[in-house]
């Protein structure tokens, strides 16, 4: 059984995060005032995802229901979306060398939760009574969807689904298998007889109210497939996929090339370029430290050396 927060009232909840419960009444009555629905493009030549930019009022509200369910909470072994000290990295790490992988995606996680699965499951999760739980999802939902873009929903949607991963973390751990949950994506692997389990798995996913994506549904065996969790490439341990590496270093020397011709990198470009090698210093600490060192013109705006004898008269001078 997983610690619960027990919240028997709104009054409560307020007085557990620190923010005075009129406040939080008053962002619920004019949500349109601090709820502002904007489309990102999130990557080139696909549709624009909707997000939802939430003021200086109800943001930090929302910040601190996130710190709640953090600090308050247990969270299952399985989970690392969301959770502070997990990453991608700890998400993909249990898998390396397995002989099979499965890997299902929630379609449209967020905006397919309702704020009557997140009362549900605030109510059987964190034994929150039923008007705690209505003003917690009055908070994290807008227009019917758990809000794509706040700090919270992350782990309120983790909650919606535990129903669902604690019967497949049950059935695959008995199978001797591993499982991880990263945000909308879960990852199961072992043996391959674990591939018997995959239509229960989403089965019980699915019962839980939301839906797997089948474009996304994948399966992958033997020592030769190419396998990659969450952007972790675990064939051989833990490395950045081929293609993002490829990326990174089209990226460096595009942009060298163009700043050897007297065109800098602009702050949007030098921002993208530090982001990729933050997360590849994660995956490859040694193509990060290389391509940082040998590129760190880029980053800081100074002008590209060619030479060791060209940097010496530069220092000269």
């Amino acid at each position: 059984m997983y610690r619960q927060l027990n919240l028997k009232s709104p009054e409560h909840l307020a007085h557990r995060i620190g923010v005075p419960l009129s406040l939080i009444e008053s962002v619920i009555a004019d949500k349109g005032k601090h709820y502002h629905p904007k489309p990102m493009v999130t990557t080139l030549g696909k549709e624009p995802r909707p997000i939802v930019l939430i003021d200086a009022v109800a943001k930090p509200i929302l910040e601190k229901i996130n710190k709640l369910f953090q600090t308050g909470l247990d969270h299952p072994p399985y989970m690392h979306g969301g959770l502070k000290g997990k990453t991608i990295h700890s998400n993909a790490r249990p898998h390396i060398k397995a002989e099979f992988v499965l890997k299902l995606d929630i379609r449209k996680f967020f905006p397919s939760i309702t704020p009557a699965m997140v009362i549900n499951a605030l109510a059987k999760h964190c034994g929150f009574s039923t008007t705690t739980a209505h003003v917690v999802a009055d908070l994290a939902t807008y227009e019917g969807k758990l809000i794509t873009g706040s700090p919270a929903s992350t782990i309120i949607a983790s909650l919606v689904i535990r129903e669902g991963t604690e019967r497949i973390y049950g059935l695959v751990h008995q199978r001797g298998g591993q499982m991880t949950v990263f945000v909308d994506d879960l990852t199961i692997s072992g043996g391959r007889h674990l591939a018997a389990v995959e239509d229960t798995c989403v089965l019980w996913l699915e019962e839980t109210g939301v839906k797997v994506n089948e474009k996304k549904r994948i399966r992958t065996s033997g020592p030769l497939a190419s396998k990659i969790i969450t952007g972790v490439d675990i064939s051989h341990g833990v490395d950045a996929p081929r293609g993002f590496r490829r990326g990174v270093q089209a990226l460096c020397h595009r942009l060298d090339v163009r700043a050897k011709s007297g065109i800098q990198p602009s702050d949007n470009e030098r921002a993208v370029l530090r982001g990729k090698l933050n997360h590849l210093r994660q995956l490859n600490p040694g193509m990060a430290k290389l391509y940082s060192k040998r590129f760190r013109h880029l980053l800081d705006g100074s002008i590209a050396v060619e030479n060791p004898e060209q940097q010496m008269i530069s220092k000269d001078h």
